[in-house]
């Protein structure tokens, strides 16, 4: 499976005598998240116009390797700090979320003085958008910048001292949807792998539900959503046998949130579900609760197996899609 690992870098200048420079210089590509950018810091009592500073944002072709931005220096509130390069390969690929998250980041660098910010909140959710390089290992780069948590990152981009958002506490025990509010629209079990259309509009509350077994093997195993197309899907899936991945639709390439566990959970039968109730997609194992999105229209309503068929041995029991009342 491939993961592209974007980092974001600084590269800070050392040379005090640069000449200022306060003219404005932003790509046509780049104005509209620059627009977002002001309005969002006025609409929380910073007044930004650029002017005293100057701001260069254009596409550049010799950044570090794995860096998707650079900023060329890390805020000082004098001329000449304001030079964002952005690197248009990467940039082409992005959703309209994540190129304002990108510009969001580089402009708290050289606006805000952000530095990188590495922590994490209990659940794992990145506590800034400001993470970067040095990332901790085994860290996905990947910040949930989706829905009602865009609110709270641009709240805590603008002010570091932003108190931990209410959602860091939802969680949705398994029982509160009973069988008797379920109808069942399509089955399936006891197959090495599945690829199936289901009649799912956006206009229903649903659950997918599914067992797995992994015979042998220590690879990764799962189930989708939408389509085996990264970008345009929700995966869940084991992973070398004592993790749990998700990666969202939302996501460029990247895992969204990875969930350790202490024993090998490979070898068992494993259920995973995938609930929608309203505006949220709410996901479980074993029929515990793990993390909560907000619901995001999908191109497809597919659902299918996903095995590394080179390496494992799986066996897909009790496969069932449900519409919920």
């Amino acid at each position: 499976m491939f993961i592209l690992f974007s980092t974001v870098y600084v590269a800070c200048s050392d040379d005090p005598t640069e000449e200022s420079n306060n003219d404005i210089n932003v790509a046509l590509e780049f104005q509209k998240y620059v627009d977002r950018f002001i309005e969002e810091g006025s609409s929380r009592g910073y007044e930004i116009d650029f002017s005293d500073t100057g701001l260069s944002i254009q596409f550049g072709s010799a950044l570090p390797e794995d860096a998707a931005g650079v900023c060329s220096e890390l805020g000082t509130g004098t001329s000449g700090s304001h030079e964002i390069e952005i690197l248009k390969s990467y940039w082409e690929q992005l959703t309209d979320i994540q190129k304002e998250r990108l510009i969001f980041h580089e402009l708290g660098h050289c606006e805000l003085s952000r530095p990188h910010d590495n922590s994490v909140f209990s659940n794992g959710d990145w506590k800034s958008i400001m993470r970067g390089s040095p990332l901790p290992p085994d860290k996905t780069p990947i910040v949930n910048y989706t829905g009602t948590r865009r609110d709270y990152y641009i709240d805590e981009l603008f002010e570091p001292t932003t108190s931990a958002p209410s959602w860091l506490n939802l969680s949705v025990p398994y029982t509160d949807v009973s069988e008797d509010q379920k109808s069942m629209i399509l089955s399936i079990s006891d197959i090495e792998e599945f690829d199936e259309l289901t009649t799912l509009t956006r206009e229903v509350n649903f659950e997918i539900e599914m067992e797995m077994e992994v015979l042998s093997g220590l690879s990764f195993s799962g189930i989708y959503w939408a389509g085996p197309d990264i970008p345009n899907s929700l995966h869940l899936y084991v992973f070398d046998g004592k993790q749990i991945h998700i990666a969202s639709g939302q996501q460029l390439y990247g895992i969204m949130h990875v969930f350790d566990y202490p024993s090998n959970i490979a070898f068992q039968k494993n259920k995973f579900t995938i609930r929608r109730v309203d505006d949220l997609y709410l996901l479980y194992f074993n029929e515990q609760f793990l993390y909560w999105l907000d619901y995001f229209p999908l191109r497809s309503a597919k659902i299918g197996s996903l095995n590394n068929e080179m390496v494992n041995d799986v066996r897909f029991h009790n496969v069932n899609v449900y519409t919920l009342d």
